[in-house]
This record gives C-alpha cells, structure tokens and sequence, in this order.
C-alpha cells in the first residue's frame, strides 16, 4: 500500500516557510558557529560530500524550480498556479537548509580559501537571488495585488536572470575547481598591469615631447579651464576648482631614462603573466593544482570514506597573493613619475616592482611535485633578466 501524500500547504504559508529557511540559511553561512567543537564536528560531518558535485547539483536544481516559478508566476498570478507555485516552494525548502552547510563542504583546509570565499559568496547571491523572486510572489499574491494592475506589479520573473547569474558562477566553480578561481584572479592582475603599461607609455611619449621641446603650442588643460569658466559666468581670475599655482611636474633627462627603462621592467613583467596563465595555468602537463581522492575512516563507525582535495592549494594562494602585490607595485611606481617624485624614491619603487616580479616568478618556478620541470628553466631565465 502506497504511503499516504502529504497535504500541501496553501501558498502563503509555503512562501512564508521557504523565506525562513532562506533567511537563516544565509545567517549560518554568514555567521558560523564559534564553537571550536561545533566546527570540528561539521567540518568531519560533511568531509564525504565532494564539494563540486554538491554545487553542481544545487545550482542546477535552483536554475530548474526558478525557471519553473518564472514562467507559471507573472502577474496577474492565477489562482489555479497556487499549487504548482507551492509544490516548487515545498522542494526548493526541503533542499535550501543544505546550502546553509556549504561553508563547512568548501572546507579552506580541503579546498582553500580562495575556493571557500568564492562558494560562500557565491551561494549567497543564489539565495538573494531565489529571495527577491518569493517576495516578487509574495507580494503579487497578498491581499490587494488582484487589484493592481498587471503592469504595476513585479514580475518574479525579472530575478530568473539574477538566478541563473549566479547559479552558473557556482557551477562554473564546480566544473573549473580551484585552478579556474586561481584563472579568474590572475588573469584580472594582468589586465590590470597592461592598463598601467599603457598608461605609462602615453607619459613617457608626453614627456619625451616635452624634454625635446616638441609642444604643439596648444595648452589643452588651459583652453578646457577657460571654457569652463565661461560656461558658468567666471573669469580666468576666479580660481574655482582651486587649480591655480600647481604645476605639472618638470621632466629630466635624468627621470626621462630612468622612466624608458621602466618602461622596459614594465613590458618584461607582462610576458612574466603571459608564462604563468600558459605554463602553471592552462598547460595540461605542467599546470598546477588538480583534484584527488583521499580515504579517511569515520569516527563514530570506523567505516572508510573518500575526502576530496585541492592539490597546491599553498603554491597557488602564494601565486595569487604575490601577483596582487606586484600589480599594486607597478601601479606605485608608475605613480611616483606622475607624481613627480625624486630619482632615489623612483629608484626605490622601481627595487620594490623587481622584487616583486622575482617573487612572482619563483612561486612558479617549480612543478607541483617541488622538483624541476620544463618551465622552470624560463623562470630561472627571467629571474636573471629582470634584475639586470
């Protein structure tokens, strides 16, 4: 005989319920417990659950149900949708405690903390995102919204995109792992170095023009100036944005050489970026990181269990780190031209941008196994480079 079906509730109470479970998921992800047994016990608790294939199928359940509430729910929302809307609500409930868990699944100690901010974050969006869509529901369904015209209320419709968004960041996270997080990171640093780089050479380009004396005659600064004041009734002796009595940066010789030789640091360090996405990033055979499989015994049963790991998770942290410190490096340095700074405090930059990149390059130097591989011998090549 088959069990009896449970009744379903009436879609107020199943919005009211599943926005509970949604408002404390988000405040156990946001606030894990301080217990330090608390914490050892989940964290031993949820070690068997792989942490990739829990997002996975997570964020593909949540991208099914909200693309079934989307369709079945734009305002006017029809009395005979209720069920359905509310049979979704039951499931999306029944599932949404365990996000509360990912925390504890995306251990730092297992996959990282690169890994472990990224789920967090991650998850957290989704269930804003399933969040704004219920109280859409909510509010389109309580009492007065019949009343309402269609074009006036909001359609729960408009969260799909938000949700899927950020469905598909936690999957992309499951199908990439930690190396695609490591990806993401550098290859932002990178961007942002060829920024500076091009920035840089429009100021050398200026002042090399202005050290030859190559000035078109044109002063741009102080035509756009005029045109302001003119545009709001001044004349050119009001000093209205305060601007007056500073002056640009005199160019040396001396400055203009030690800038073309930055430029050449500057342009080396990029190709540094190029060698880390390709060799211990992207390349299959020297790339690092990578998942494994461990087996561990339970405490309670003694039963053995597989545990899912990040390989390199120190090496590749210390890669990430390391490159955010010699982008902001470079950012430093090329500051202290604009800024028009003494030769001994560019010199000094210029010394902390090397070291940086040097950092940057014996974090790759080596395989994942710790010994000599093939790319090693081109970083040991730009070691030698970037500090001549």
């Amino acid at each position: 005989m088959a069990p009896p079906q449970q009744s379903l509730p009436a879609l107020p109470d199943a919005l009211i319920s599943t926005l509970s479970s949604i408002t404390l998921a988000i405040q156990l992800i946001n606030n894990p417990s301080s217990d330090v047994s608390t914490t050892v016990a989940a964290s031993q608790n949820y070690a068997a659950v792989p942490l990739y294939t829990f997002l996975a199928d997570f964020a593909n359940l949540v991208k099914a149900h909200a693309t079934k509430l989307g369709l079945i729910s734009n305002p006017p929302i029809a009395v005979s949708t209720y069920p359905a809307i509310a049979r979704i609500l039951v499931d999306l409930a029944e599932n949404i405690p365990a996000a509360s868990s990912a925390p504890q699944i995306a251990s730092k100690e297992r996959y990282g903390s690169i890994t472990h901010a990224a789920v967090v974050s991650g998850m957290i969006d989704l269930l804003r995102g399933i969040e704004e869509m219920l109280q859409a529901i909510q509010s389109n369904i309580s009492e007065g919204a019949a009343t309402t015209s269609g074009d006036s209320t909001k359609s729960p419709y408009t969260s799909t995109g938000q949700i899927w968004f950020s469905a598909d960041n936690l999957l992309a996270i499951s199908q990439k792992h930690l190396i695609g997080l490591v990806e993401l990171k550098l290859q932002s640093h990178a961007d942002m170095l060829n920024d500076c780089i091009a920035e840089f050479k429009e100021w050398v380009t200026d002042a090399t023009e202005e050290l030859n004396g190559e000035d078109s005659g044109f002063d741009e600064d102080e035509s756009q100036s005029s045109s302001i004041h003119a545009d709001l009734g001044l004349n050119d002796d009001d000093d209205f944005f305060g601007i007056e009595g500073r002056e640009k940066p005199k160019v040396t010789k001396e400055v203009l050489t030690m800038a073309e030789a930055t430029q050449k640091k500057l342009k080396l360090t990029s190709i540094l970026y190029t060698a880390v996405m390709k060799r211990r990033v992207k390349d299959p055979a020297t790339r690092l990181g990578g998942v494994f499989s461990t087996k561990a015994k339970g405490t309670e049963d003694g039963k053995e269990y597989s545990i899912e790991k990040e390989r390199d998770i120190d090496r590749l942290e210390r890669i990430v780190e390391t490159s955010k410190n010699l982008v902001e490096k470079a950012d430093d340095l090329a500051a202290g031209f604009y800024d028009g700074d003494n030769t001994d405090d560019i010199a000094e930059l210029r010394s902390e941008f090397v070291e940086a990149a040097a950092d940057l390059a014996k974090a790759c130097q080596l395989g994942g196994d710790g010994t000599e591989d093939t790319p090693s011998a081109w970083f040991g090549k730009f070691l030698e480079n970037v500090k001549t």
